[in-house]
């Protein structure tokens, strides 16, 4: 009786801690959602970031042509170049740190997945030891019963062996009482 309690005790354990690993991989799974989201944002912050920054060169381009013209031939080229790679230098550095959110969600995702991996396989693991305690504990009270029944079948052997030795000694007593019978009345009659 003890076995199957620790059994139980075992198996309520072990349904605890897949509930929790459950708990604890939705948590992570939102999480990565939750990235998964604030990168798509950031996509569209950039997208969004080139389109101006297109826009504002075409604008800045057909306003002024003719002084476009002159910056670029004369001294005010140089501060266009300068604005020109500041916004190139800023829409590199947005795509870079997109980049490098893209490597730690991968990164997040592995790591997650092989703790994800190993978890499974430990609750595995744990539930096939449950598993084989109670299979150990079945076979061993197929045994004691076994055991039992084929102790209840010799008792009952036994018993039905010593009814019937007990039956045929008095059979026995009873032919020989019937014989001594038949001599004292064979007696009797030749005494009369």
């Amino acid at each position: 009786m003890e076995l199957y309690s620790n059994i139980r005790a075992n198996l309520a354990n072990h349904n605890i801690k897949l509930g929790n690993f459950i708990a604890q991989n939705q948590a992570s799974i939102s999480d990565l959602n939750n990235q998964l989201k604030n990168l798509q944002q950031d996509l569209l912050q950039l997208k969004n970031d080139i389109e101006t920054t297109f826009k504002e060169i075409e604008t800045e381009s057909k306003k002024g042509q003719n002084l476009l013209a002159k910056w670029i031939s004369g001294a005010n080229s140089q501060l266009v170049i300068e604005q020109i790679n500041q916004k190139q230098i800023d829409l590199t550095n947005q795509v870079q740190k997109i980049s490098d959110s893209f490597s730690q969600l991968s990164q997040n995702i592995d790591d997650g997945l092989s703790s994800f991996i190993a978890s499974s396989q430990q609750i595995m693991a744990d539930f096939k030891n449950v598993e084989n305690q109670l299979q150990m504990a079945l076979q061993t009270s197929d045994k004691t019963n076994a055991a039992s029944q084929g102790n209840a079948y010799a008792q009952l052997q036994l018993s039905i062996k010593q009814a019937i030795d007990a039956l045929e000694e008095a059979r026995r007593g009873i032919q020989q009482q019937r014989v001594y019978g038949e001599i004292n009345q064979s007696i009797d009659n030749i005494l009369q």
